[in-house]
């Protein structure tokens, strides 16, 4: 990042929507008086670009992928490229800055891993080394008139030394027991710099020293803090020329080899769903499978899945089957039938995700077709057949949040919208139209969230033969009714944090309590009759967030849930307590 004027120039990362592996480093400009930003370059590998002094140019580190760097120049009011400078000794360039109209300094680094400071002339990409070159670590140049501030490793730390143009010579600035980083001239002899601290970077304003080197310093065999270390090789020799060279023979690597690699689990809470899934991934990450266990908390079933995903062309196919135990179905007469369900699909998915600004965007579009075979259970085996049904079904998932902090709980804003349609292939017209979504905004102090909830459905007025995803009322037994629609409040917010531990076992690191109102507006044909039902409840959910053996993250939780209207499959039940516990307590 670096500034000039009312102008901030920095480099953003961003990815490709499509290949997740694919990224990129894109230049943007923020206007400070305007409050608005542009970007300059897209998909492209830009690093450290600064504004000239006229603030017509940019110049940035151009990195490819082939492991080369050069120096480009840039227009600033479009990201043009005007040139792209000459490195024909096959340096790499890291921070780079303008020092004068038509020349900048850079720490640079030749083919044999020695760094030294520079200055490049940025019409002819000429280059005048100001420093010897030194297994030291050189970076972020600051140049502050006709001084070069930078940071080089000295002993134990970096320190802060500069360069003097007018008498060309190197001089230390500080020496202090911790390292200093960004240095900045505040005219004369201050400085100002980021100091590493155990408590995190803090920035300390101080005195340049102005110290002549001691004699030697640049000499790599004087004695100094690593007084133990030997070289592996002498000045004279190269290390890899003593490396013995042995030939292989080459055998061609077949794309199906390591087809089937798990590689890792991880839980899925999505309500009304909550459940647990292992990966796996082919080694050319062409295709990726899952084994998954899901336990739907409307229905109360249990289901265990595998799916497949080959992701080679452009959509994603992917094919799946899963074994679902005790669902139930609303038989539209007030009545529920439990039934066993084994479901095949095959499908396509449109994924994409994108960084545009502060926000990450994702967006899924998916078609499937679905045959499925219900087996009823217990008194409606002898009523209802078994039967095999097939249906279309098109999903679309958007997800939208800006980045979060570390004491955040949720993203300040972010939006969750996910919509769900499904179609019978027979002449019987089943359908079922699920809406689900979740709006975050801030709450009234910087930790503090209040989360909006939207939930609506719309299906026949046959017996429900589709699982349900609706996201209902806390506290109340589902209903599925034909015409559904739902809204909740919650409001966030952290007690207070432990940060307490036993025996790098579990690691308490904050308790939070949410406070949340749920209304549910039902039309469902109740002794005959078609009936509005209203379910509401209110609560409050505690939440204690952990990390076992201090790395794996865990939230156990309290409901209480006070229902303000009758519980049609339990009338009798007005307060409810409920134990919400992750499904990855177990790793």
């Amino acid at each position: 990042m670096a500034s000039r004027g009312n102008l901030v120039v920095y480099s953003a990362y961003q990815w490709d929507p499509r290949w997740y592996n694919r990224d990129y480093s894109e230049i943007r400009m923020y206007n400070l008086q305007t409050n608005k930003q542009r970007r300059l370059t897209k998909k492209t590998k830009y690093f450290s670009p600064d504004i000239s002094p006229d603030g017509l140019e940019i110049l940035a580190v151009h990195a490819d992928p082939n492991g080369k760097s050069y120096l480009h120049r840039l227009q600033s009011s479009d990201g043009k490229l005007l040139a792209a400078l000459p490195n024909p000794h096959g340096y790499y360039f890291t921070q780079t800055r303008y020092w004068k109209q038509h020349k900048a300094v850079s720490a640079i680094r030749n083919q044999n891993g020695r760094m030294a400071l520079a200055e490049i002339d940025v019409k002819d990409g000429s280059i005048r080394l100001l420093s010897p070159w030194t297994t030291r670590v050189i970076g972020y140049p600051m140049p502050s008139g006709n001084k070069v501030f930078f940071n080089m490793q000295d002993d134990w730390s970096d320190q802060v030394f500069v360069y003097n143009e007018t008498g060309k010579e190197i001089s230390r600035c500080s020496r202090m027991a911790n390292s200093l980083y960004y240095p900045h001239s505040l005219g004369g002899d201050s400085l100002v710099a980021s100091l590493f601290t155990s408590n995190g970077q803090r920035l300390i304003k101080f005195q340049s020293l102005n110290e002549t080197l001691e004699a030697g310093f640049w000499d790599e065999e004087r004695p100094s803090a690593f007084a133990n270390w030997q070289p592996l090789a002498s000045a004279s020799e190269t290390l890899t020329d003593s490396i013995q060279v042995t030939p292989f023979a080459g055998n061609q690597f077949h794309q199906s080899r390591k087809s089937i690699n798990f590689h890792s689990r991880r839980p899925l809470l999505e309500d009304p769903e909550w459940g647990y899934s292992w990966y796996t991934d082919h080694f050319f990450s062409q295709m990726s499978g899952e084994l998954n266990y899901r336990y739907n908390r409307v229905e109360r079933s249990h289901t265990f899945g595998a799916n497949l995903q080959y992701a080679r062309w452009y959509p994603v196919l992917f094919t799946g089957a899963e074994l679902s135990l005790n669902r139930q179905i609303d038989t539209a007469f007030g009545k529920t039938q439990v039934f066993n369900s084994a479901k095949w699909n095959l499908g396509a998915a449109l994924p994409l995700r994108w960084a545009h600004g502060q926000y990450i965007h994702q967006l899924t579009a998916s078609v499937t077709f679905n045959q499925e075979q219900l087996y009823n259970r217990g008194i409606g085996k002898n009523i209802f057949q078994n039967d095999a049904f097939s249906y279309l079904g098109m999903g679309l998932n958007m997800y939208r949040a800006n980045r979060q902090a570390r004491q955040h709980i949720f993203p300040r804003w972010a939006q969750s919208v996910s919509a769900l349609f499904r179609q019978s292939t027979g002449a019987d017209n089943r359908f079922k139209l699920t809406i689900n979504s979740s709006w975050y905004f801030p709450g009234a102090f910087p930790n503090h969230h209040l989360v909006l909830q939207g939930s609506y459905q719309r299906r026949d007025s046959l017996p429900d033969i589709y699982s349900n995803s609706f996201s209902y009322a806390r506290g109340y037994d589902a209903l599925t009714t034909r015409r559904m629609y739902k809204w909740g409040v919650n409001y966030h917010f952290p007690l207070f944090y432990p940060d307490w531990g036993f025996g790098n076992i579990l690691f308490c690191q904050r308790v939070r309590l949410n406070l949340f109102y749920d209304h549910v507006s039902a039309r469902a044909r109740l002794n005959g009759l078609l009936t509005d039902i209203i379910n509401r409840s209110a609560g409050a959910e505690i939440y204690f967030d952990n990390k076992i053996w201090n790395a794996l993250p865990v939230s156990i939780g309290v409901r209480y849930a006070r229902l303000l209207d009758d519980n049609l499959r339990n009338r009798s039940v007005r307060n409810r307590w409920e134990l919400v516990l992750p499904v990855n307590l177990i790793p």
